[in-house]
């Protein structure tokens, strides 16, 4: 894995609509030299003694530390890729990717946006027409199946269902019902802030703001908002901070809540009958059961008017996306962000963790903008080598239990691989236009939102990328035992596309290799081949298990920086492991390679010298003394020059391929070499 503080591309999109000039014509940023060779080496070192110095000893004696005291090929590489995500929004925005379906959604949905902050009307007449489906409820029973819509809406709700992936328990993605009705946080319904006059008419008057922006006359707009604060303390009464979870069947539910709209929500999601649903805080839906009864519908439908309206806020227009901002975000949330509405924009095309952005499109453009097809290819190819050698390694495994040594054969033949970016983007059926920005964004989060709680009852998404493809990320996610390599990463030193098959095995390789020991390490190894967190190796298994990695622990426990602060082997022998693994796993993929067979040297160097010192030039890195010592106190990964020297000491093939005897620093004999798998 990556080292998280430096895993995910930093695009500031804030400062976008500020780029001086130069950024408009940024280039795609050189990537330096393409190859290793002997001029790339610091010969004042030897390779015996620092191999890490060997390798990147010219790289950090002309790199400068910054001032936050690190950098690297990563940060590097972060760099560049921040530079080339925004070119790239730079032509998109002025149109000039409409000749590629990513393009022309991005454009659409960024006119419509921007348009809206001067020409709101197209959009209002979208809010309008839903309203008027709410002024359409007649009966009791047209609220009940309006509640589940509500739920693939973009608004306020009265019913929080959302769809969890259980990793302790179930590969299924489980239903979970949390507390909502509420505009406001449930402190202001509490008697201390009820009994402040001020507060309340704050609240009072932005309601009222509602109402006067759909055409009602002042006192109208001020008799509606206190029948929504009417409902809303009925409905805060039955709320609590508290949870106290049931798991109700379908049956249960019907008969606990009967006026809550169950049989639709069940058939609209698709949700299994047999599935229960857990129900956080019962005492807030059985009021809500009650209050339905009770409550005449007419304060209902302006509960729920009042609901989509304050959500839609930010879409209408200028004075409604101020007076949300100035309310919402600021008044009741403390946001000290300064208010700017094209931000708000620009984050809908580029925040990935918005699970309803277009940053799925974005990173779409981006991704087949910089890797190719065949890149893409041969990436999956050397995957699928390494994850063959590693099954092949787990077979000659002799300390494992048979049944034991199985499934862990089967969850690695199983791991899903996901390399550079996803194949197919359900965003794509999209369909803009340039002048509604409140409907493209409805398009847009009731596409997202359908197939959100549409997972519920299924099996967990094994597939689902949850990194954008332009981040600097590697990593393995045990609950789904998989593992991510996002196009971000494919770049020298990590991946070269121009180079040969020594420099990419030793590169982005032994970084595959290294995130499928993840599936089998001290954490990995708690969760199964579907991702479910459970005990499967036998106690015997474990305490072997805990033996082999024992050296690596001693072994990293004995390096020291700073000259005084000692590593902690305990809290790095997961990476250390994938480390020692990755390396041993990609070299013997690379062995089956035709460069390799043929041994012909390339720039001087063997096919073996070569892979070793791509390896090891990927983690060059520089630090100031202040930021070495807070990542040896506070990482999982060592400093990089110790990864290098510690992987490369256990590693055979570099003791035939560089001059290390006995008496070098780096030199350990035959017997006390490291091997876990």
């Amino acid at each position: 894995m990556l080292p998280h503080r430096w895993a995910l591309c930093s695009v500031l999109t804030a400062l976008f609509f500020a780029f001086a000039p130069h950024w408009a014509r940024a280039q795609a940023p050189s990537t330096g030299p393409h190859f290793v060779g002997p001029l790339a080496v610091d010969s004042a070192y030897a390779p015996g003694d620092n191999f890490y110095q060997y390798a990147n000893g010219r790289w950090g004696k002309r790199t400068a530390i910054p001032p936050e005291g690190y950098i690297s090929a990563l940060t590097e590489l972060i760099t560049q890729n921040d530079a080339l995500l925004n070119d790239l929004l730079s032509k998109v925005i002025v149109g000039q990717y409409n000749h590629t379906q990513a393009g022309r959604l991005l454009y659409a949905f960024y006119t419509s946006g921007v348009d809206s902050l001067l020409s709101p009307q197209k959009s209002r007449s979208s809010l309008q027409q839903h309203l008027k489906l709410i002024q359409r409820l007649r009966t009791k029973t047209d609220l009940q199946h309006y509640l589940a819509d509500q739920l693939e809406l973009p608004t306020n709700r009265l019913m929080g269902l959302y769809a969890v992936d259980d990793v302790d328990t179930t590969r299924i993605v489980q239903a979970v019902l949390g507390r909502a009705g509420l505009i406001r946080p449930l402190k202001y319904y509490q008697p201390s802030s009820m009994s402040q006059p001020a507060v309340q008419e704050e609240y009072l008057h932005f309601l009222a703001t509602l109402w006067t922006y759909l055409g009602y006359n002042p006192t109208t707009a001020q008799q509606n908002a206190a029948r929504v604060l009417a409902v809303e303390k009925q409905l805060a009464a039955y709320s609590d901070s508290t949870t106290s979870t049931r798991r109700l069947r379908y049956d249960q539910l019907v008969a606990l809540f009967p006026n809550l709209p169950w049989r639709r929500i069940y058939r609209r999601f698709t949700i299994p009958p047999e599935l229960p649903i857990s129900v956080e805080h019962p005492r807030y839906y059985a009021g809500l059961n009650k209050l339905l009864a009770v409550i005449p519908l007419p304060d209902w439908k302006l509960k729920v008017e009042a609901d989509f309206v304050l959500y839609n806020m930010p879409y209408l227009g200028p004075q409604m996306a101020r007076t949300h901002y100035n309310y919402v975000q600021k008044a009741l949330w403390g946001s000290q962000m300064p208010y700017n509405p094209q931000r708000q924009v620009m984050d809908l095309l580029t925040d990935y963790y918005d699970p309803y952005s277009l940053a799925d499109i974005l990173g779409d453009l981006y991704a087949r903008h910089s890797v190719s097809q065949t890149d893409k290819a041969r990436l999956y190819r050397m995957a699928n080598r390494i994850r063959d050698v590693f099954t092949a390694r787990l077979k000659a495994v002799d300390w494992l239990a048979p049944q034991t040594k199985q499934m862990a054969i089967e969850k690695m033949r199983s791991l899903s691989i996901k390399i550079g970016y996803p194949d197919t983007v359900a965003s794509m059926r999209l369909a803009f236009t340039t002048d509604n920005y409140l409907a493209n964004y409805h398009q847009l989060f009731g596409l997202k939102r359908r197939k959100y709680l549409q997972a519920i009852g299924k099996a967990k998404d094994r597939t689902a990328w949850r990194r954008p493809p332009w981040s600097i990320a590697s990593s393995y996610e045990p609950a789904y035992n998989g593992f991510i390599i996002a196009a971000g990463s494919l770049k020298p030193p990590f991946y070269f596309p121009e180079g040969d098959d020594a420099l990419n095995y030793g590169a982005i390789g032994t970084l595959i290799g290294h995130e499928l020991s993840h599936a089998l390490d001290n954490l990995g190894k708690n969760y199964d081949v579907y991702g479910v967190k459970r005990t499967w190796w036998t106690v015997a298994d474990s305490i072997k298990f805990t033996q082999k990695i024992s050296p690596l622990i001693t072994q990293y426990n004995s390096y020291k920086v700073l000259d005084n602060i000692p590593l902690n082997g305990a809290n790095t022998v997961g990476e250390t492991m994938a480390d020692l693994t990755g390396i041993l796993a990609s070299y013997e993929a690379f062995q089956q390679t035709d460069q390799y067979q043929a041994g012909k040297p390339l720039e001087g160097l063997t096919p073996s010298q070569r892979f070793i010192l791509a390896f090891a030039q990927q983690w060059r890195a520089s630090y100031s003394d202040k930021a070495l010592k807070e990542n040896v106190q506070s990482d999982v990964h060592p400093p990089e020059y110790i990864r290098v020297n510690g992987t490369l000491s256990n590693f055979p093939a570099f003791y035939e391929s560089f001059p290390v005897e006995s008496g070098n620093q780096l030199y350990r004999s035959d017997f006390s070499r490291i091997k876990v798998w």
